[in-house]
């Protein structure tokens, strides 16, 4: 596998997501995603793990305070291919966002 700096990203990149309103004022979500190369010998930085391909399933919800101002949590679950010998990183991640628009 090649490990030289990646000047040629061609390949194929998809997500589905979808919103569910539960009250007015809460929702959940969810996103699916996968981002891959064409050429399986090509690795690349991805989400700060080299590897060649990437998914992630992200699921939240969030919480509407008024018109303008949200709360929103999100954990996502990601999964990467990396190179031959290397340990899969722990990328899954959690957040927190506090919105509010003037």
């Amino acid at each position: 596998a090649s490990t030289a700096v990646v000047t040629d990203r061609k390949g194929s990149y998809a997500f589905i997501e979808g919103c569910y309103n539960v009250t007015d004022s809460i929702y959940l979500g969810t996103r699916y995603s996968f981002a891959d190369f064409e050429d399986g010998d090509v690795y690349a930085s991805l989400n700060g793990a080299n590897g060649n391909s990437q998914t992630r399933v992200s699921i939240g919800a969030g919480f509407r305070l008024t018109n303008n101002t949200h709360l929103k949590f999100e954990y996502i679950f990601s999964d990467e291919k990396v190179m031959q010998g290397m340990d899969e990183p722990e990328n899954n991640q959690a957040g927190f966002l506090f919105t509010t628009k003037f």
